[in-house]
């Protein structure tokens, strides 16, 4: 059976699609381990707070990029993620302290 070129192009396309499709999984399962392993490491530096609300704050992993970016030498920095939900992230010379104890991740 000889090919047609629409046959050519549809089965082109279904290949460039499976690798788009393939490779943009790979680099979203890379960047998730990453950030798995990124809150490993901050684990009990920073600890999430509920202002004026009862409400659990959840935590999102790409606000740990967020947390360890913004993560000052000497200053405990307080960031508003929304309105009534912010993190407290100490300062390295906190963390670095040979006495430092982790705080706990949610303030209730």
């Amino acid at each position: 059976m000889k090919s047609t070129p629409l046959l050519k192009f549809s089965s082109l396309t279904v290949v460039c699609v499976v690798f788009f499709f393939n490779s943009s999984y790979s680099q979203d399962t890379n960047e998730e381990k990453d950030l798995v392993q990124l809150a490993k490491e901050i684990d009990g530096t920073y600890q999430m707070q509920m202002v004026n609300s009862r409400a659990l704050p959840t935590i999102h992993l790409k606000e740990l990029e967020v947390i360890e970016s913004m993560r000052h030498e000497t200053d405990t920095i307080y960031h508003y993620f929304t309105e009534n939900k912010r993190v407290m992230i100490l300062p390295k010379s906190v963390i670095l302290d040979p006495n430092f104890t982790k705080i706990p991740t949610i303030n209730r």
